[in-house]
């Protein structure tokens, strides 16, 4: 019987060291995953790294470009508050160019009916001129 307690007692411990055994070789490999998932975790921070840096980079050429478009969208304000000083000068001239038209008109209406008038005269006193000389 104690020959079988002694068996017994060996198999535990064999058991015992067979998990013991397969423990260890689980935290060895649980220990290479963990070592894996680290290096990865680095990789991804150097890389995320990179990346702020880039972006960081990009932001302030985007800010740049803001502040440049910004400068000549003033600069284009100038220009279009010249072309329209330009525009109101162009309508200003039509007016006066329309104003002077419009007095040339009148002044050839006011002309036409003098020289109407003059014509009549001139046949007027031609007729008299011709009867004039008839009687003589």
């Amino acid at each position: 019987m104690i020959d079988i307690m002694y068996g017994s007692v060996a198999v535990i411990a064999l058991a015992i060291l067979i998990v013991a055994i397969s423990f260890a070789r689980t935290l060895g490999s649980i220990k290479e995953t963990l070592k894996s998932v680290n290096s990865t975790i680095n990789g991804m921070e150097k890389q995320l790294q990179g990346i702020a840096t880039e972006t960081e980079a990009l932001l302030n050429k985007t800010n740049a470009l803001a502040d440049d478009l910004a400068k000549k969208s003033e600069s284009l304000n100038g220009v279009f508050e010249a072309v329209k000083a330009l525009s109101d000068s162009i309508g200003k001239v039509g007016m006066s160019i329309s104003k002077v038209t419009n007095k040339v008109h009148a002044a050839v209406d006011d002309n036409d009916e003098k020289l109407s008038k003059s014509i009549q005269w001139g046949a007027i006193a031609a007729e008299i001129g011709k009867k004039f000389l008839k009687i003589k």
